[in-house]
């Protein structure tokens, strides 16, 4: 049971941990101008040292201080579905120092979002070969789906505008991102271009009007997931941007798979590739 202790109890922990070093701090100070006069005594003396080199010491407790909230920031820093897809209070305390449990937890986030694309593509799919076998005798249709061998989409940026949209932490979870993604509208649509042709028969020497519907699968792309599934403000695009670069970074020359759209700028290379 003790090992199942949440992340969230260890950031609490990380927390009164800080605040005791600050409170160490006040103490420093309050000591360091008693022994400003400090007449003698090896006290005095030790206490007038301290304060002499009192910014060496300022300097330790606060490289101490940053290492006491490592946890807290690594946790700020990076989208929090990444340290476990059932939320922070179940994600197990060595998270923070495992990458391999991270990647899995990014493998399994990916994984969500992938299905959910590959689901609504299938979707407009099957609604255009209803509507394309419904037509008359006079008519043919074709189906361009640039979208059958590869969705590409930014999971890292994805994945950071799903964490930045939920006001509670409770509610980063995989179930919660299924569920925005199973819910929306509009990922994937088509149009038609209608065209038309005379069509003699040699046998009857009878001309008819041949119809062709060419249908055209459409993506909405990333900015659709910001805009209309998870509805950030720009205070949350923001926030969204700056986990994504996080994120980024920190899985740069790690063993986590990606693939590079080329057609993406320089300062966006995580990418992956749905096939």
């Amino acid at each position: 049971m003790e090992e199942n202790q949440s992340s969230g109890r260890h950031l609490q922990t990380a927390v009164s941990a800080a605040n005791a070093v600050r409170g160490a701090v006040k103490t420093g100070k309050a000591a360091a101008n008693m022994a400003k006069g400090a007449a003698a005594g090896p006290y005095g003396a030790a206490a007038a040292g301290l304060w002499a080199n009192r910014g060496i010491l300022v300097k330790l407790v606060a490289a101490a201080v940053f290492l006491l909230l490592l946890p807290i920031l690594f946790i700020t820093m990076l989208p929090s579905l990444i340290f476990g897809g059932t939320g922070l209070d179940s994600a197990p305390n060595h998270v923070l120092n495992d990458n391999t449990v991270l990647m899995a937890n990014l493998a399994a986030a990916e994984t969500t979002i992938e299905e959910g694309l590959r689901e609504k593509h299938r979707l407009v799919l099957e609604k255009i070969k209803q509507e394309g076998d419904a037509l008359g005798n006079d008519c043919d249709y074709t189906i361009t789906d640039d979208f059958a061998d590869s969705i590409v989409y930014e999971s890292t940026l994805l994945i950071s505008q799903f964490c930045a949209s939920q006001a509670d932490y409770k509610e980063v979870r995989l179930e919660k991102l299924k569920q925005l993604i199973d819910g929306a509208a509009g990922l994937f649509s088509y149009h038609v271009n209608i065209t038309s042709e005379e069509v003699t028969d040699p046998d009857t020497n009878t001309t008819e009007t041949i119809y062709h519907y060419a249908y055209y699968v459409d993506y909405a792309g990333d900015v659709y997931f910001a805009d209309h599934i998870f509805q950030l403000t720009d205070e949350q695009k923001v926030l969204a941007d700056d986990y994504a670069s996080n994120l980024n970074v920190f899985l740069y020359d790690t063993a986590f798979k990606v693939d590079i759209n080329p057609n993406l700028p320089p300062e966006k290379p995580e990418m992956r590739r749905l096939t």
